[in-house]
This record gives C-alpha cells, structure tokens and sequence, in this order.
C-alpha cells in the first residue's frame, strides 16, 4: 500500500535514511559519490534546503530546512527512486524496497545541537582534526558553498560556539584552513615573496606586498596571514 504524503512544520529536521533488512545502503565508495551527486542534483531541481550532510555505509544523515513548500518530502522521494534505481542497476538486487520502511525525520529547535550534529557530521574526533570523507565538511570552507550552510552559521551565532559570540566569519577561516596550507608552508612563501621583492622596497613594504598576494591570489585567509606574519588583522584587511 502506498505511503501518504508526509506534512513537515518549517524548521530544520535531521533526516535518517537506513537500508532494507540491514542491506548495506552504501557498499562502495562509488555508491556514496553517486548519493552525494544526486543530493546536489535534486537539491536544485526541487528547492530544497540541504544545510549538511553525512553519508555512512548503513545510512544517509541530511540537516534539511523546511519551507512550507513540503520541499523535504519531494527531495527524499526523488532521491530515493533515483538512488534505488542505481543499486538494482549496480548490483542487480531482486526486486523489491532498497530501505528500511521510510526515512526518519526529527526536528531541532536547540542551536547548539545543530552546531554539536554538523559538527558530528563533519569530524571524527572531539578536538575536530580528523574529518569525515563522504561529509559535506568542504562545504564550510569553500568560497562558493553549494548547499544552504546560512542556517548553520545563523545557528553558531545563536549558539555562541566555542565560545566565539558572533565572530562567524572567523570560524569559517578557521575551517578553511584546515585545507590550505600549512602556517610552515605560509611562512616560507611569505619569506620568498619578501626576498623576491624590488630592492628599492623597505621592509614592511615588500612584506606588505607579500601579504596582499598571498591574500589575494593564494586566498590565504586574514587570520593565517596575521597569525604567521604577526601584523594585526585590521591591518591586513586594509591591504588591496
């Protein structure tokens, strides 16, 4: 018998999807690039609002914003059909559901749960220097994020995390960081560009022009730069 169509309040829900019978939902890692390909590409064609998301072997998690477009309920049933298509396809499975009844759907309302679960999703340790393939954590570090993060970041604010208030603009350095370059490796580009520099410069001028390029065509971030430098961030800020 088929489902009736599920009715979610606005709000941001954690979305649990498990595989059929303890079925693996993701065997290879090419099943969980495949999930990830289609999050984005249902993510744009149906509107909904993917804040973040971790894919397991046994599970799919999602943090979806409802709108009160029912915009959840038709991203989970396209993504679905979409994705047991594949595994009949992949595996030639026998006919039949590829999940466990229907996804799971739990709404949050605390701010500093959200930020503890995109946490959660995005790092395997407490001290958050271990990161989680198969995770949308590159999307809090990158220029041009593709999913809808702002509610996340709205979340930290409200949260205060890590004791940092509303410097979210900081935390967002800070994660990006983790993927750049090393302060090593800052500090020793920052010396070549210094050496590099027209003779006729002084010191804190050709070191001002080393910051403004590794800003600026290196997109190292202000707090990297401040930090390896030691020239304030207001100061660095001002460079262009």
């Amino acid at each position: 018998m088929p489902h009736t169509a599920r009715h979610f309040q606005p709000g941001i829900y954690h979305i649990v999807l498990r595989g059929y019978h303890h079925f693996p939902l993701f065997q290879e890692a090419e099943d969980k690039e495949h999930y990830i390909s289609l999050i984005y590409r249902f993510r744009k064609k149906t509107g909904a609002r993917v804040c973040a998301f971790l894919i397991q072997d046994s599970a799919a998690h999602l943090l979806m914003e409802e709108d009160g477009k029912e915009s959840i309920s038709d991203f989970m049933r396209r993504i679905g059909i979409s994705y047991s298509r594949w595994l009949r396809k992949q595996y030639i499975v026998e006919e039949g559901p590829a999940f466990r009844d229907r996804f799971s759907a739990a709404r949050m309302t605390d701010p500093a749960g959200i930020v503890r679960l995109v946490s959660a999703f995005h790092y395997e340790d407490e001290a958050k220097t271990i990161l989680r393939p198969f995770s949308s954590a590159g999307e809090y570090y990158s220029m041009e994020p593709r999913l809808d993060i702002e509610p996340v970041l709205e979340m930290m604010r409200l949260a205060g995390n890590r004791g940092k208030g509303s410097d979210v603009q900081g935390l967002l350095e800070e994660t990006r960081e983790m993927f750049a370059y090393s302060d090593e490796e800052v500090r020793l580009m920052l010396q070549e560009l210094c050496e590099e520099a027209d003779y006729s410069l002084s010191p804190e001028e050709a070191q001002h022009r080393a910051l403004r390029i590794l800003k600026k065509d290196f997109r190292i971030s202000v707090r990297q730069l401040s930090r390896v430098s030691g020239v304030s961030k207001s100061s660095i800020d001002r460079l262009r």
